[in-house]
């Protein structure tokens, strides 16, 4: 029961990533070119190569997760390490909140797993922290894209107002 309970708790508030992968930000579509990249890679020398030398947190964090779904980096703590890297370093990059959520679900997925401790909450602190972290990439993109849009108006104003100048002037 608490496993089925976990389970759709997840999906509830992965599914809300598609919101965010529906968005076609430059730094979420860079995210996804990285995961990409990696995804038929299965050396993993070669990943904790690239990892290692990665100066780039939110790139180095997206090798950290291919690390960890091959099991070279189970708890998904090298991934998490850089993520958390690049959200202090970037606060308002969305790709860094979205890519510290996926670690951390990821994390609460690798604690749920003994069966042992399903009776108690383990995971489930870190599945809040990993919707507290979609939650700020959201907004993040959200913002920006309201930024956007409101920027458009503007121009498209003055635009319309130009157009209508140019009118007046004509028929005069």
């Amino acid at each position: 029961m608490a496993n089925r309970l976990t389970s759709g708790l997840l999906v509830l508030l992965t599914s809300h990533t598609l919101l965010l992968a529906a968005q076609t930000s430059s730094s979420r579509s860079d995210f996804e070119r990285v995961q990409d990249s990696i995804a038929n890679v299965s050396d993993t020398v070669r990943l904790r190569a690239l990892f290692r030398h990665s100066d780039n947190p939110v790139r180095a964090g997206i090798i950290g997760l291919r690390l960890g779904e091959l099991g070279d980096d189970p708890d998904f703590s090298d991934a998490i390490g850089r993520f958390r890297r690049a959200t202090r370093q970037h606060a308002r990059d969305a790709a860094a909140w979205f890519g510290l959520g996926l670690a951390q679900a990821k994390r609460s997925e690798w604690e749920m797993r003994d069966m042992l401790r399903l009776g108690s909450r383990v995971g489930l602190g870190t599945l809040e922290q990993s919707s507290d972290a979609y939650r700020q990439a959201l907004e993040i993109d959200f913002l920006r894209r309201c930024l956007q849009h409101v920027e458009e108006q503007r121009k498209l104003q003055a635009l319309d107002t130009r157009t209508s100048s140019t009118r007046t002037l004509k028929s005069k």
